[in-house]
């Protein structure tokens, strides 16, 4: 301890720590940095371009450095710059010293390498630190592409699986999304978590917190449906059939195609509810703290302001992946992402709304997870921290914004590089002499960047074992393990989401496939092939970015991962098996990733297999068709050239080139929007049924948050509440109607017209009727309200016709607490699994005057779940090939059995836009549209 009372300012020389501990050794270094001591920081500056007041262009050594993100010199160059003053008297020094981490040394301008003196070093968390004698430093770092996502070359392929004689990659990967949709993915120890299209809230339930990992799977299994849509591969019809009998029969490409359209609703919806304060959860802006967050809060998003970098990367990607097929959609909530964007890279110091760069920080060049960073900052996933990088970036590339495109470039390959160092320490040597431990404890011998004793070492079995994985970086330490799991976890959480956008891991095969022969030790299952992790399809994806090597599970290559796949595993809502299988099947076409072939885009991909064939990759989201280099790194010489198409992926594989254009999704022409409805009195409330869907969109401005829960008044005028009935009656009576006279009618009724030719073999009536007895601002969580909620279609296929020819009740029970978007309110025919008839009286109690053997309502067999053809008016009618002009009503009603405490009003969506994702719609199954009756 010194003592000085007089003293007003105090230097402290941090000593390099590799100097000898003896007075003529530190009086010598003293010495040589002590002349530095008398300078210290009064401000910092990143430069790089579009960062405001970013310096352009910098002159070292008389070679002019242009700064920003270059595609055509395939890197990203900025300045990171000090600004110093003399705090001491006679300071000579005119510029600071400075430590250089790692990255910084390794991206370092070749023709600043002289500044560095090699005389010193410092021990850090982070590697030996090296001395640099300057303010202002330049980093050049390799560009290597991205790929939002993967081209159709497997779709179109010839693909075989290895594990099913007979059967083409296509139909594996058909057969198992199609299983997800409308049935059920397998699932260990007879658990079920029923298909996607009754189940959305296994991806983002109500409630949910703003960690949406569950949108992974809608983004990649929507690219993956759109693609089995256009197969020239995937041929002739589905003709497989349920435990009731129900068959989808019409052709695959056709199944695949609503597979994506209900997909791409779906994640609309998900997404959307976000921004709007009337669902189960939502997001704000706090001008007290500068950021935005959501609720409800998960992992400290609010009260630690952690991983919004996480959090917020699943919608950028989101927004991208639906901007892809809506651009109208994005252009309406760009706000809203863009407020998520700016709370986590704001780069432009004067918007005061935001900090500077929240979570990124350019100096240690990476993310940090921990908002407030109390005792340290510390990051696990580094994949996910990228990912939010990569939503910058597709957006930026969709708009035509090039500021976002190339922050997110920079952010991207910074964020890399300092994972490939940090995280995965790949400059170590990973020798099989296990190193002795250094008698002095401060005598610290790198390997890389983590101690030799940390990197190599004897494991349990007696053998060679090597850390090639950190699963946690902190400012004051690093570690193995994780913040949720164990040793597999580690690994696990380095490789999400399944995303193109990840095959940077692949880049360092040598480190890639070392890291899976210690992954096999660690989790024991190099001794026990039947272990299993909790995140297999994961593991799977990891084999399949490797070379075929090996056998049986835990080989590398096709082979390996779709065994994995194939036996029984954990369901992960954010890694389906269809995505898995889509990524092992794609990867075996592509091969591994080739750094030393660029190209003169952003988003593009160069693929090397081990028989050395080359794949090349091209992505192109503008209006207009371009055409894309791509090049040796070192000669510059053109290896191949692609023309890509606007708004399209092309790839070019073993002299065959394939172009895949996201599809243009267009509302069909026999949709019918429920406007809104007369009322509530007198009853029954009615209202139109007609192809202009509605426009209704909440008012612009600011406004208070409603303070009692039963405010709903800003969305009345998008809302048909249907009152509760006062009678006693089953729920296929129409309350008020023939066979329920003791009620009120208390119903609403759409009346619309339709013509055309009947659509499919198995035709059906499609719908969604958005509903809620639970609505409630803000949480809108209620247990004690729950109801039946019925919806009840008549058609006349002759618009003069007085009495319907054929009557379809659909009846589902709600749930507490419910939003919109999903679970039982939102009403749509894929919850049930066939017809249900109720005769007309007839002479032989067992006669069927109405066909219910078979339906095109293919989905898990629950009998409970069945639409009931109400035939006791008049013989239920098939539909026939054609009408004319028919005409088509839809009613709506909640409960209306005896039970009366349990009976709320039911509020129906009606007259809004579809940009708010809960326009209400029905569509008979004729492809002419409405008729003048």
């Amino acid at each position: 301890m010194f003592r000085n009372s007089t003293a007003t300012k105090v230097v402290v020389l941090a000593m390099p720590h590799n100097v000898r501990f003896d007075t003529p050794s530190l009086e010598r270094a003293a010495s040589s940095l002590m002349p530095f001591a008398c300078r210290k920081i009064v401000g910092t500056q990143i430069d790089y371009p579009p960062i405001p007041g970013s310096q352009t262009s910098v002159n070292i050594n008389g070679e002019t450095v242009t700064l920003g993100y270059s595609p055509t010199d395939h890197r990203v160059a900025l300045q990171l710059r000090l600004d110093t003053q003399p705090f001491l008297p006679n300071c000579t020094a005119s510029d600071p010293i400075q430590l250089l981490f790692p990255h910084h040394f390794k991206s370092l301008h070749p023709g600043q390498r002289p500044l560095v003196d090699g005389r010193y070093t410092w021990n850090s968390i982070m590697g030996p630190l090296r001395l640099y004698k300057a303010g202002a430093f330049v980093q050049l770092i390799d560009t290597d592409g991205f790929l939002p996502f993967f081209p159709d070359q497997v779709v179109d392929s010839n693909l075989q699986n290895p594990l099913q004689a007979r059967q083409s990659a296509v139909e594996d990967i058909y057969e198992t999304m199609r299983n997800w949709f409308f049935l059920e993915e397998f699932q260990t120890g007879g658990n079920h978590i029923d298909s996607f299209l009754r189940n959305i809230g296994t991806y983002d339930n109500q409630q949910f917190n703003t960690y949406e990992q569950g949108l992974s799977t809608l983004i990649e299994s929507l690219m993956i449906a759109d693609q089995l849509a256009h197969s020239t591969k995937l041929t002739g019809n589905d003709t497989s059939t349920n435990s009731l009998h129900a068959c989808l029969c019409k052709p695959k490409t056709q199944v695949a195609a609503e597979m994506r359209d209900y997909i791409l609703q779906a994640l609309k919806e998900l997404v959307g509810q976000w921004a709007d304060v009337y669902t189960a959860q939502f997001i704000q802006y706090n001008p007290t703290f500068k950021t935005t967050y959501g609720f409800p809060a998960g992992y400290g998003s609010v009260q630690n302001l952690n991983d919004h970098h996480f959090h917020y990367g699943y919608f950028l990607r989101a927004a991208a992946a639906i901007g892809r097929y809506d651009r109208p959609w994005l252009d309406g909530y760009l706000p809203f992402f863009d407020e998520l964007r700016k709370d986590v890279a704001n780069y432009d110091r004067s918007n005061t709304d935001y900090p500077f760069l929240r979570n990124f920080s350019p100096f240690y060049g990476h993310n940090w997870a921990n908002g407030t960073s109390q005792n340290g900052a510390d990051q696990e996933s580094t994949s996910e921290a990228i990912n939010f990088s990569v939503g910058l970036m597709e957006l930026g590339l969709i708009l035509g914004n090039n500021e976002w495109r190339d922050m997110g470039m920079y952010m991207y390959e910074q964020e890399i590089l300092a994972s490939e160092q940090y995280w995965f320490n790949q400059d170590a040597t990973l020798g099989n002499v296990v190193p002795r431990p250094p008698t002095d404890p401060n005598d610290v011998r790198y390997n890389g960047n983590w101690p030799e004793e940390f990197v190599t070492y004897r494991g349990p079995d007696g053998g060679v074992w090597h850390t090639t994985l950190a699963g946690i970086l902190d400012q004051r330490f690093v570690k193995r393990e994780t913040f949720f799991g164990g040793i597999d976890a580690t690994y696990f959480i380095h490789l999400i989401p399944m995303s193109a956008n990840t095959l940077y891991v692949g880049r360092n095969q040598d480190w890639l496939q070392a890291t899976w022969k210690q992954y096999l030790l660690d989790a024991g299952a190099q001794g026990n092939p039947d272990f299993k992790s909790d995140f297999e399809v994961f593991m799977a994806a990891w084999q399949a970015r490797m070379p075929t090597s090996g056998s049986g599970i835990n080989g590398t290559g096709l082979n390996a991962a779709l065994t994995r796949i194939a036996r029984e595993h954990t369901f992960k809502f954010f890694g389906t098996n269809s995505m898995a299988k889509y990524w092992a099947y794609t990867n075996s076409l592509l091969g591994q990733v080739d750094t030393s072939i660029v190209a003169d885009t952003p988003a593009y991909g160069a693929f090397k297999d081990a028989g050395g064939g080359s794949s090349f990759v091209a992505y192109n989201p503008t209006d207009q068709a371009t055409t894309v280099n791509f090049k040796n790194r070192v000669t510059n010489t053109v290896v191949a050239t692609l023309s890509v198409p606007a708004q399209s992926i092309t790839s070019k594989s073993s002299g065959r080139t394939s172009t895949f254009k996201p599809s243009q999704i267009t509302t069909p022409g026999g949709r019918l929007y429920l406007g809104p409805t007369t009322g509530p009195t007198p009853l029954p409330m009615t209202g139109q049924l007609t192809h202009a869907a509605g426009t209704w969109l909440p008012p612009n401005g600011t406004f208070p948050f409603p303070r009692l829960s039963t405010d709903i008044s800003r969305i009345t005028p998008s809302l048909s509440i249907v009152p509760v009935a006062t009678g006693d009656c089953s729920n296929i009576d129409l309350p008020g109607e023939e066979h329920c006279a003791n009620s009120n009618k208390a119903y609403a009724e759409w009346t619309g017209t339709f013509k055309g030719t009947l659509v499919g073999s198995k035709p059906f009536t499609q719908m969604i009727v958005y509903t809620d007895p639970a609505l409630h601002v803000g949480w809108q969580q209620d247990p004690n309200i729950r109801a039946n909620t019925t919806v009840r279609v008549e058609y006349y296929f002759n618009s003069t016709n007085t009495t319907p020819d054929r009557i379809e009740v659909y009846t589902r029970p709600s749930f507490f607490g419910n939003t919109f978007v999903m679970l039982g309110n939102k009403i749509t025919p894929y919850y049930f699994g066939a017809y249900n008839c109720v005769d007309k009286n007839p002479p032989n109690p067992n006669a069927k005057p109405c066909d219910d053997s078979t339906s095109g309502l293919y989905g898990l067999g629950d009998p409970g779940l069945k639409v009931t053809l109400d035939n006791r008016f008049a013989a239920t009618a098939a539909f026939p090939p054609s009408v004319t002009c028919g005409k088509i009503k839809v009613q709506v009603y909640g409960q209306t059995g005896p039970d009366q405490p349990i009976k709320v009003p039911v509020p129906v969506s009606v007259g809004t836009s579809p940009l708010l994702d809960r326009a209400s719609w029905v569509q008979p199954p004729y492809d002419g549209g409405e008729c003048a009756p």
